[in-house]
């Protein structure tokens, strides 16, 4: 079973969920600047991940265990705050880079490929924090999540339907990208997130073995990919038969026409 960490910027057990914050504890003594850094930080993650992005900095200092004044020593406003934030929680370039790379593992087998690199987004991405904060962002600060967005489509979703071109043996691998690929990718993104989703944020969270549910919504992925990519070369041949009937004045039941014409 994929063991699951809190999130990117500290460990998270349930001890650690906002209501049981044990910063409050240690934020009277006198900290170090980096160390009273992070403990902000921590604790807007979790007061963010609660409550959205319209929880205000009062409360955070209050949970702190201090004036607010002090805050703005680390942060120049409160956007500053939610910006850097937000940014820790996401995944680093040198993630970016080691998920790319395990798509260029071209001697594994593409499904394999595909079950490694989700289990590694698992890895990163599904936090109480990010997938909390992620939600909200969406809700009510979508440029927060527009890095994110563009890193998924631009270098992992070509990836991903490359991979599934040469699995499928459907189209040129250089060829560009359709409207129906980035769909179906789409759609296996949706149910890897909404994996994360139910973990976070449905009243009865789900304990499975992930990667049993991974490669099941992968391998859901690949047999329906090639069921509409089959669907729809069939009707390709099928039009071409009737395009070759009328322009001969023939009736498609009376044509036999080889596979290598078409």
């Amino acid at each position: 079973m994929v063991k699951l960490p809190g999130d990117g910027l500290a460990p998270m057990s349930n001890s650690d969920s906002p209501r049981n914050s044990p910063v409050r504890s240690r934020s009277a003594q006198r900290l170090r600047p980096g160390e009273r850094e992070r403990q902000i930080y921590l604790e807007a993650a979790k007061l963010f991940a609660e409550r959205g992005f319209e929880a205000g900095t009062p409360e955070l200092a209050e949970r702190l265990g201090i004036a607010q004044p002090l805050l703005y020593r680390y942060f120049r406003n409160k956007d500053d705050l939610i910006q850097k934030v937000y940014s820790k929680a996401h995944a680093s370039e040198a993630i970016w880079n080691a998920w790319e790379k395990i798509f260029d593992q071209t001697q594994k087998p593409f499904r394999d490929r595909l079950v490694d690199f989700y289990i590694s987004y698992s890895e990163t991405t599904w936090s109480y924090m990010f997938t909390r904060m992620a939600l909200w962002a969406n809700l009510s600060r979508p440029d927060l999540n527009s890095i994110y967005y563009a890193g998924v489509r631009t270098r992992i979703f070509p990836k991903i339907i490359r991979g599934m071109r040469e699995h499928l043996g459907v189209i040129k691998s250089d060829a560009r990208p359709t409207k129906l690929e980035f769909e179906l990718v789409h759609s296996l993104h949706g149910m890897i997130y909404h994996l994360a989703i139910r973990r976070w944020v449905h009243t009865k969270p789900f304990r499975d073995n992930v990667r049993a549910l991974i490669e099941l919504k992968v391998d859901l992925f690949l047999y329906g990919a090639a069921e509409i990519f089959a669907a729809k070369a069939a009707q390709g041949r099928a039009t071409t038969r009737k395009r070759l009937a009328g322009s001969q004045r023939i009736l498609p039941a009376d044509i036999n026409v080889g596979r290598q014409s078409l």
